[in-house]
């Protein structure tokens, strides 16, 4: 199940504490789902939360942030699950556009050619973090491991 991030703290939280994976045109920020949301609480299992962060410096028209934000919703329904799985806990995630199309070469937001673009790069970004993303639950680990080696010294 996917649901969107409401609160543009819980934005920052995971742009700040998350893990990064970056493309040509966007950053994706994923981090471990802390805390539940109300999905949680009526008895979903596994929810993860989507955010796009689309910025008017990179995308000048509402037209093509629109496009973009319903593309990026509609690919995180496939790909978000999957790298969840991978990882083994739902997750908050974060799409943020950091650079712009050339509008000449892409002059419509529903242009074929933009939505191939566009949907190839975010499969290739949720496949790279799938990939990567394995080291994210065993980096907590550590941590516990020293400070109760630590404590078991003292």
């Amino acid at each position: 199940m996917l649901v969107p991030i409401p609160k543009f703290e819980e934005f920052q939280t995971v742009m700040r504490s998350g893990q990064r994976y970056s493309s040509e045109h966007f950053m994706l920020h994923c981090a471990p789902r802390q805390g539940a949301c109300p999905a949680q609480a009526t008895g979903a299992v596994g929810v993860n939360r989507i955010g796009a962060l689309l910025p008017k410096r990179w995308a000048k028209k509402a037209v093509r942030r629109n496009a973009l934000r319903r593309q990026i919703y509609a690919l995180a329904q496939q790909g978000l699950p999957v790298l969840a799985q991978a990882i083994g806990q739902p997750l908050d995630c974060v799409v943020r556009l950091r650079a712009a199309w050339p509008a000449t070469a892409f002059i419509s937001a529903s242009s074929p050619a933009f939505k191939q673009s566009v949907a190839a790069e975010l499969a290739a970004l949720f496949a790279l973090a799938q990939r990567k993303a394995r080291s994210f639950a065993p980096a907590s680990a550590p941590l516990h491991t020293k400070q109760s080696t630590g404590a078991a010294k003292d």
